[in-house]
């Protein structure tokens, strides 16, 4: 499961007190568009991200 290979690696990281040095991202292979089409919907250029770091604000953006 992708969120237990981030806390995998995030763990790693605090432990060699290097967390605060990276940045870490997600993203599908590829994205959605919001509107349906008679299908469903078809493929888009837009695509949830999510941004992992020490410092960062939680939210959505």
């Amino acid at each position: 499961m992708l969120s237990d290979a981030i806390r995998s690696f995030y763990d790693d990281l605090s432990a060699g007190d290097s967390s605060k040095d990276v940045l870490m991202m997600t993203f599908p292979e590829f994205g959605r568009r919001v509107a349906q089409n008679g299908e469903g919907t078809e493929h888009g250029t837009a695509a949830p991200v999510m941004i992992f770091e020490d410092k960062i604000t939680p939210g959505f953006f």
